[in-house]
């Protein structure tokens, strides 16, 4: 989650981006590598506060008031 406090725009983001990335096995472990493209578009999108199905909802303050401030996962707004 990324906090943004200069933002001065009346909405905010939520973005879902699991479905990115390339999932990379190391021991036990494992993590999520997002290629250069795919952290620009995380960027791209963020910057412009763009709403794209099934990645990214724009909601506004109210709304999340509304949730009782809940992000939790699922079709939320």
């Amino acid at each position: 989650m990324f906090i943004d406090k200069a933002n001065t725009k009346g909405d905010i983001v939520l973005m879902d981006a699991s479905k990115l990335g390339t999932t990379v096995k190391e021991g036990k472990n494992q993590k999520t590598l997002l290629s250069p493209d795919e952290e620009e578009i995380i960027i791209k999108t963020f910057n412009k506060h763009e709403a794209k199905e099934d990645f990214t909802v724009v909601v506004s303050y109210e709304q999340i008031k509304g949730k009782n401030y809940s992000f939790s996962a699922g079709p939320v707004f």
